[in-house]
């Protein structure tokens, strides 16, 4: 008989109890250490749980013990939610960045003073006039610490190694003046600050360990529209060179981006930054490149502290050992790399080094005479 009152409330309180255990649900994010994840669709779920809360699939027993320190998620794993809320997050990181050089013309006069002069020929040929003139660009960075710091281009922040009034914008439209903490330009990398604290950075991810196929993502300001994203996959990991920069070693994604997108950010499914954002070829699709992270972290913690970038000389231009310079110096291995040029009277030259000399490593180069000796 007692159980009777149970049975007649139970229809009425259920409602109720799930609105209770709606309300009163404790809230986690990815970086929880209890959050469990599905193994079929990849969806978080809280560590009671036995079921998946997307797809109801059965989770395997939560046993926070054997939790591995370090676990990185798979890529694979991430449900479209998850990406979603994750370049949601870094877009907020990215900030357009406003460019005005003003720049002053001086050119000789070719044209008569006035009808006077004219009439006596005395032209005014030779007098040098000036002219003033403003120049508007647009590009792209994101913050890199909590103080207002901004990755970008050297191209972006100095157009022409100009010196430039810089103004970034963020996502939600407001602006914060900025100025060049450091520039390199063999790398193409410059350093902003901004004085604002009100946006959140993004970490630096390993450039080192991509994969070719790997998904990644492009984030920045084309053609000066607004924040926009792209998805791609690795085309290339082995440090591509294009001619452009002094020292250049690009990653290669056709996530497809355009002028303005310069200084933005490659990141991955966890929105680390792979890579900056720095030079596509003009007509062809799929064919962007940028700095990767080991590159990029390096110069701007230099730039951070000394405000450029430093670089020893040794006037000496190796290249990949292959067929033609094979052909060309009459080789005999076929690993490492050769001195294809030692520039006269440098370190390289002073020191004995030829064109024609394989190197084993920049600092230990073997003659041709010397490896057959040793063979």
């Amino acid at each position: 008989m007692s159980c009777a009152p149970v049975h007649r409330c139970g229809p009425r309180l259920l409602p109720v109890l799930l609105l209770v255990c709606a309300l009163t649900a404790p809230s986690w994010s990815a970086e929880d250490p209890a959050t469990h994840y599905c193994p079929v669709c990849g969806a978080q779920n809280r560590a009671e749980n036995r079921f998946c809360m997307k797809d109801g699939t059965p989770l395997p027993a939560f046993d926070p013990e054997r939790r591995v320190q370090g676990f990185v998620r798979s890529p694979g794993t991430f449900s479209p939610e998850e990406i979603q809320q994750v370049m949601r997050r870094v877009s907020e990181s990215v900030v357009r960045i406003r460019v005005r050089t003003r720049t002053t013309y001086k050119y000789p006069r070719t044209y008569w003073k006035d009808e006077e002069a004219e009439y006596y020929h005395r032209a005014m040929l030779g007098k040098i006039e000036t002219s003033d003139s403003d120049a508007l660009f647009a590009g792209s960075g994101f913050v890199i610490s909590q103080e207002g710091e901004i990755v970008t281009n050297a191209h972006v922040a100095r157009p022409d190694g100009m010196e430039a009034d810089l103004t970034i914008e963020t996502q939600d439209g407001k602006s914060f003046p900025a100025r060049l903490v450091g520039a390199d330009a063999a790398s193409d990398l410059a350093l902003l600050k901004s004085d604002t604290n009100a946006l959140s950075p993004l970490t630096w991810g390993d450039s080192g360990a991509l994969r070719v196929g790997q998904e990644t993502w492009v984030i920045g300001n084309p053609l000066d529209i607004g924040i926009s994203i792209a998805r791609g996959t690795m085309s290339g990991i082995s440090g591509t060179r294009v001619g452009m920069n002094q020292v250049e070693a690009f990653l290669h994604s056709d996530a497809h981006f355009t002028h303005g997108n310069s200084g933005g950010p490659l990141v991955d499914v966890q929105g680390q930054v792979l890579g900056v954002s720095d030079i596509v070829i003009s007509g062809a699709k799929g064919q962007g490149y940028s700095i990767p992270s080991r590159m990029a972290h390096l110069v701007i913690d230099r730039l951070r502290k000394d405000g450029r970038y430093q670089r020893g000389f040794i006037g000496l231009q190796v290249r990949s050992v292959d067929s033609d310079v094979i052909k060309k110096f009459g080789l005999s291995r076929t690993d490492g790399s050769v001195a294809e040029y030692v520039l006269p009277d440098s370190p390289a030259g002073r020191a004995g080094l030829k064109a024609g000399r394989t190197c084993r490593t920049t600092s230990a180069c073997v003659s041709k005479r010397t490896r057959k000796r040793n063979r």
